[in-house]
């Protein structure tokens, strides 16, 4: 006589629904694992590239290891937070930026139309094209003493690259670790 037991789990609620965690085999598990590894990374690269800063205010000698587009942020302590106080801001029209080699030969570019980034306590001043690393004078002059304040110059190479180059990373990088703990991700999931 062949008898069947039933336990409590079989007359539970959830009994025969699909949660999302799932035995995923070893292989799909190390080709996520290698997957995060390398986005991670690539991630953390591109953080640890800091961007070059100087005290907002004065001359100063900088090294430019690589040759390229260069955006030149303020970033201070400041009332209106993107410059825009008055028509085209204050502290953009107040600020003037000159970047110039420091040995002969004509070896940078300003751009007049510059990638204008703003976020809660930095905005862009000036775009500048790179043609030969080396050492360059930063010419950081407050044109009105009155509106001057607190804060530093970064000049940092291809923002907007960057910007999107760290989305990417970040959003491979997880979805490689959910890979690994179970979730299901992909058509055959």
């Amino acid at each position: 006589m062949n008898t069947q037991t039933k336990t409590e789990s079989d007359n539970s609620v959830n009994r025969g629904k699909v949660h999302w965690r799932k035995n995923v085999p070893l292989k799909k598990r190390l080709i996520s694992l290698v997957i995060m590894l390398i986005s991670g990374t690539f991630l953390y690269l591109l953080v640890m590239d800091r961007p070059i800063s100087v005290p907002a205010g004065g001359v100063h000698v900088v090294e430019i290891k690589e040759p390229g587009s260069y955006v030149t942020f303020f970033k201070g302590d400041l009332k209106d937070p993107f410059g825009w106080q008055k028509t085209n801001g204050w502290i953009r029209k107040t600020l003037k930026i000159k970047l110039e080699p420091l040995g002969a030969g004509p070896r940078t570019n300003r751009l007049l139309d510059f990638k204008d980034i703003s976020q809660a306590n930095l905005f862009s001043v000036a775009e500048f094209e790179v043609f030969e690393p080396g050492q360059y004078m930063l010419y950081v002059i407050w044109m009105d003493e009155a509106q001057r304040c607190q804060g530093h110059i970064f000049l940092e190479k291809d923002v907007v690259e960057k910007f999107f180059y760290k989305w990417a990373a970040g959003i491979v990088c997880a979805v490689a670790f959910l890979a690994i703990l179970g979730f299901p991700i992909g058509p055959d999931s």
